[in-house]
């Protein structure tokens, strides 16, 4: 994997991004940049849209870091990138535990069997989205 560092102003947010950063998780992207490093790169494709790492991009923006590492992901296609976009933050979502599913899931199996279901269900989007051509539509939490 090649890193190319750009310009933050030559790199285009995706606005119909499925995961949208609040102000605190901004600032906790932010923090971990300035204590660890810059460790994982933008995805971007060979138009400098951002494919995953929206959040990492606006953190350099409170950071004041105007030339950013990222890595070209020009192999995919268009439905490949906004699937690997949608799976890159459900994954995210999951893995914080913003899944009742998961949540439930991880309270009767061990942590790794609870990895793989998460793999194999975004897999399954994933499948669903490119032999169907459709565009995600996250499912609506259900009333409690």
């Amino acid at each position: 994997m090649e890193i190319i560092f750009r310009s933050r102003a030559e790199l285009k947010p995706d606005p119909a991004n499925p995961r949208r950063h609040s102000k605190k998780q901004i600032k906790q992207i932010a923090k971990s940049i300035r204590v660890f490093g810059f460790n994982v790169p933008i995805l971007v494709d060979r138009d400098s849209n951002v494919i995953a790492g929206h959040g990492r991009l606006l953190a350099c923006g409170e950071l004041g870091i105007d030339e950013v590492p990222t890595s070209c992901l020009e192999h995919l296609t268009p439905a490949q990138a906004r699937a690997f976009r949608i799976a890159d933050n459900k994954l995210g979502t999951r893995s914080a535990g913003g899944s009742v599913w998961a949540k439930q899931l991880l309270a009767r199996r061990p942590t790794r069997i609870v990895t793989v279901a998460l793999a194999n269900k975004a897999a399954r989007i994933i499948w669903a989205l490119l032999t169907r051509e459709e565009v995600y539509r996250a499912p609506q939490p259900q009333a409690a």
